[in-house]
């Protein structure tokens, strides 16, 4: 059945207005492309017959030739989001304007696209469409802390350029988000300190206060790394004071 509706969305597409399909059909296709692996087991549907991406990409189609323009977006939204159709969601929420957290989401969500979140982000931040003011960039910056742990796991560095170059966010604030989960507070600090080696970036490191070198450490000696290393942190937080302190 998931086949027949694949094919009878893309004969939507490709015949346009010479085919007519009345409302309670055409939503039954949509459903029946986002049906989730498990619901389709349950309703004999063959796994193996019909992928993920063949159905996500027949609904593409369909959106891009205009067919779901009459279709309740909010209702595709929820369908999609149940069937991890995130290329979908993107483009719903894109027709509802929604760009921040929803769309942040779908790539983050997105296991083929998950890497793209760090590029999207930076280009909303260029695209002065949507975000044209400094409300439209601080309501940018909650999502990203909100999304912070995901996108720590993903890349922990490219997360603190994101943070702390492209969207300015104080890294305080975020320590205080993620103050409860000593391992995301690690990766992420980890990921800040292996940026600031890398970019030698020495205004990111002036102005980073005491405070996040010691909350570092002692996330440290929580997670139970090895003393050996907790020293070297030390030592090396106290040269980079020092240096600092010199230059000033």
């Amino acid at each position: 059945m998931g086949i027949l509706f694949t094919f009878l969305a893309r004969q939507m597409v490709r015949q346009g207005d010479d085919i007519f399909v009345n409302r309670a059909l055409f939503e039954q296709v949509v459903e029946a492309l986002c049906l989730t692996d498990s619901d389709r087991q349950q309703t004999g549907e063959a796994g193996g017959q019909l992928s993920h991406e063949e159905r996500q990409q027949a609904l593409l189609e369909l959106h891009a030739a205009g067919g779901l323009r009459h279709f309740d977006w909010n209702r595709l939204i929820k369908l999609a989001t149940s069937a991890a159709f995130y290329r979908v969601c993107e483009v719903a929420y894109q027709h509802c304007g929604k760009f921040e957290p929803e769309i942040i989401s779908c790539y983050w969500r997105d296991p083929a696209r998950k890497h793209l979140t760090f590029n999207y982000v930076q280009s909303l931040v260029a695209d002065r469409t949507i975000v044209s003011s400094e409300e439209d960039l601080d309501r940018l910056r909650t999502a990203v802390v909100g999304a912070v742990w995901q996108l720590v796991k993903i890349d922990a560095r490219r997360t603190a350029k994101l943070l702390l170059v492209t969207l300015g966010v104080s890294l305080v604030e975020v320590i205080e988000h993620l103050n409860s989960d000593d391992e995301a507070l690690y990766s992420l600090l980890s990921g800040v300190f292996e940026y600031i080696n890398k970019s030698s970036t020495d205004n990111i490191q002036s102005s980073l206060p005491p405070t996040v070198y010691e909350r570092y450490v002692d996330v440290m000696c929580q997670l139970g790394h090895p003393p050996m290393q907790v020293l070297v942190t030390i030592f090396i937080s106290v040269e980079i004071h020092r240096m600092l302190h010199q230059k000033i």
